[in-house]
Parts: structure tokens; sequence; C-alpha cells
């Protein structure tokens, strides 16, 4: 077989091939922008303030494995586009003051409806969802408000899930949910039983037609070690991955509480990463 300066055309050839593969890897390991979630029904895992001007830009080091964070601006979701990933996008301040619905909210949307349709192309590549007002429940926003603003929103973007997550105190037999929002999920950080009771709970007060986000603990809320919360985070996975009404895993406090980065958890962001190829793989 004829060399080329030591080496065969099948060896060169192979060789090609190796790198070509261990690049294509290591791009699309994490990827998963383009890539679908092997799990059956779970298909999103993220971080809440993943970027903001208030906890900083984070999601250079937390969107490699990853598909869904959420950003509190369009600037951020910029961002999502340069790293080639998705985000949720908070829409609130257009929207609310205290519990009440602005009076020019419509022309506030429509600014931040031009603002995304300049910052991405014309399939919306980067955004994955809107995150609406954090525990409205708390605020004391209406049912109804809530409906009106999420209308508002699928009439420009019809194919854009919608993000809302409640108080933990919230979630009762009398809970009325708005069934336009796509995807709801509630914020408590206690133990696992209680959680499990909780999103029974919630299951029965959302359509079938609707998913739940459940939020998970990533920081020390009581207290717990690096490697405890390793086991939480496994714990609220494997609460996930056995019911098919979770559609995905938004992990809440890190980089919010000063206990909790990249840094001074690597057990819990071990465990994190490691559910990501879970579901992704």
């Amino acid at each position: 077989m004829k060399k080329i300066s030591g080496w065969s055309i099948a060896g060169v050839f192979l060789l090609l091939v190796v790198v070509s593969v261990f690049l294509l890897a290591r791009h699309s390991d994490f990827g998963f922008i383009n890539s679908k979630a092997s799990s059956a029904h779970l298909r999103y895992y993220g971080y809440y303030w993943a970027d903001s001007n208030v906890y900083g830009h984070h999601l250079a080091e937390s969107s490699n494995f990853t598909n869904l964070n959420f950003v509190d601006s369009v600037d951020g979701l910029k961002r999502c586009v340069s790293l080639q990933t998705q985000c949720m996008l908070q829409v609130r301040w257009e929207f609310w003051n205290g519990n009440k619905l602005v009076k020019n909210y419509k022309t506030n949307w429509n600014a931040t409806k031009r603002n995304i349709q300049r910052a991405l192309d014309a399939s919306l590549t980067g955004l994955g969802a809107f995150y609406m007002i954090d525990e409205p429940d708390l605020s004391g926003i209406s049912s109804t408000d809530l409906a009106t603003v999420a209308k508002l929103i699928k009439t420009d973007f019809p194919n854009i899930p919608i993000v809302l997550v409640y108080s933990a105190g919230a979630i009762t037999n009398t809970l009325q949910v708005p069934t336009n929002i796509d995807f709801v999920g509630f914020d408590h950080y206690g133990p696992m039983d209680q959680v499990t009771s909780i999103l029974q709970t919630l299951k029965t007060r959302i359509t079938p037609a609707q998913k739940v986000m459940l939020v998970a603990q990533s920081y020390p809320a009581r207290g717990e070690t690096d490697a405890q919360l390793a086991d939480l985070n496994e714990q609220y996975y494997q609460l996930a991955e056995g019911d098919s009404r979770v559609i995905g895993i938004l992990n809440f406090g890190m980089w919010v509480d000063g206990r909790a980065n990249f840094t001074l958890l690597p057990q819990t962001v071990l465990k994190q990463k490691d559910i990501s190829r879970r579901i992704f793989h």
C-alpha cells in the first residue's frame, strides 16, 4: 500500500476517523441544542439564575452539560446563542407592578418582543422557554392575570413553552393554574417526602397536557454538606425519572447562595453532570 511520509493511506484515514469521532463526542456530549433526550419523558436540565446582572454570568461554565438555563435579559439570551445552547427568558417587569398588571403592559411586551426578534434568527434559536414571574402567589397575582399574560405571549410565540413556578404553599387542592401555561413547578427545599407529596398535589391541579418542571435544591438550604447535597440531587433525579409528568429539572440555589458555586460544591456539580448524562445519553 502507498506510503505518505511513513503513514499508509489506510492509517491516515483511520487517524482522521478517530480524531473526528473524538471531536464530535466533545462537541455533542453536552451540546443538547441539536440533540434529543434519551429519557422517555425528561427533556430539560438546567439552572435558575444562570445568567443575570444580580448573580453573575455563568452560562460558560454550565451550558456544556445543560440545555435550558434561566436568563433575565435579552442580552443573556444572546449569550446563550453564542454558546450554542438554549435558555428560558424571564418576562416579568414588562407586565406587573406588585400584584397588578401595569397599564402599558402591551406596549412593554411589544418592545421586549422586538428585542427578542432582533437578537435571534427567524427560527428563534436559543429561546427555549419563557419564565413568567416567580412565585406569583406570594405577590398576590391572580390566575386571570397570569392567563392574560400567557395568552399575549402565546399569540406572538405560539411554539415557545411558558414556565410558571409557584411557592410550595400555593400547591393546594384549590390552586387554579392557567391552562395556557406549559410547564408548572414549585419551590420547596425541605425533606424529599414533602417534595414528593407536593408534587402529587400539583399533578391534580394541572391538565393532562401540562407538564411539571421539577425545581431541585442546589444549595445547602438546611446546612447540608456537599456530599449530602449531591445525594439529594440524585433523589430529585430519581423522583423526576420515575414520574412521566415531569419534563425537566431546574436547579435552584447555585450562585444565589454564597455557599453554592461550582468551586465550593464539587461533588454536587459532579452529580449534576452525571444526571445530565443519564437524561441525554
